[in-house]
């Protein structure tokens, strides 16, 4: 009888290693094919084309991701009064 293996959690990004889309999409499953696409077209994700295989350096994946960081906002953070509400009533 076949046991379902749990989940470890997710797997590191090693800046060396370079990955193919294919575990790209294994590592970042959320992304999605189309994902990977547009941000390489933006320009926001590098890549290199070998042998008819696009590649991802480690490193370059680490980027892209830490690039996209939200920040909070100068409200969060209490250095500006949000706008007034007007008073509809």
């Amino acid at each position: 009888m076949a046991t379902k293996s749990k989940a470890i959690g997710p797997s590191p990004i090693h800046p060396t290693a370079a990955y193919t889309r294919r575990q790209l999409l294994a590592l970042l499953p959320k992304i999605g094919y189309e994902g990977i696409t547009a941000e390489v077209r933006a320009g926001r994700l590098r890549r290199s084309s070998r042998l008819g295989c696009d590649w991802f350096f480690g490193q370059w994946i680490i980027d892209w991701l830490a690039a996209g960081e939200v920040r909070p906002s100068a409200i969060a953070l209490g250095r500006l009064a949000p706008l007034p509400v007007p008073n509809l009533e």
